[in-house]
């Protein structure tokens, strides 16, 4: 058995390993995104509301999962002659408030205003018009992308499409 790791250097767990960390601010947040760096093994999301950082390692078919959602989406974009701009992975933060990190997003009606940017920043950019988040672990509450934390990062909700809780969370986040 491998043992989740947290330490000044590292932060090491186990494929479908999830770890909560309650009381947590912001800044408790921010260090942890700062150690993991750009390795997109691990996600970290943070919520105000809760004061919960949840850590959680992939299992392996939830790439598979997320490139087959994310292409069903390229193609249907394509099919109604749509250009986009996709990121994968990506963080999403509302300073203080509330940090997520979808699978995918799309920047569709919003392409122009992030075309050439390597990182987007919510307090002056706008948010993804569709995020798709693969869950096969139930760290993700529908919840999460209900239309108040939606507000929370900026983030109109049209219509959410839980195809299942347990598998992924679809949510169109702008015209």
């Amino acid at each position: 058995m491998v043992l989740p790791t947290i330490s000044e250097d590292t932060i090491s767990l186990a494929a479908g390993d999830e770890i909560i960390l309650r009381f947590r601010t912001w800044e408790d947040y921010e260090a942890l995104l700062a150690r993991r760096e750009d390795k997109a093994g691990l996600r970290i999301r943070y919520s105000s509301k809760t004061q919960e950082i949840r850590i959680m390692s992939p299992l392996p078919k939830h790439g598979n999962q997320a490139d087959l959602l994310a292409d069903l989406a390229k193609v249907l974009l394509r099919q109604i002659g749509k250009d986009w701009q996709s990121f994968t992975p990506i963080t999403l933060k509302r300073l203080k408030q509330q940090g997520i990190e979808p699978d995918y997003c799309f920047y569709i009606d919003n392409r122009e205003s992030i075309l050439g940017k390597e990182r987007i920043d919510l307090e002056t950019d706008p948010p993804p018009d569709l995020a798709i988040e693969i869950d096969l672990t139930c760290m993700t509450k529908p919840e999460d992308y209900q239309r108040s934390h939606l507000r929370t990062l900026d983030l109109p909700s049209k219509s959410i499409i839980n195809l299942s809780i347990r598998f992924a969370a679809i949510s169109r986040v702008s015209n």
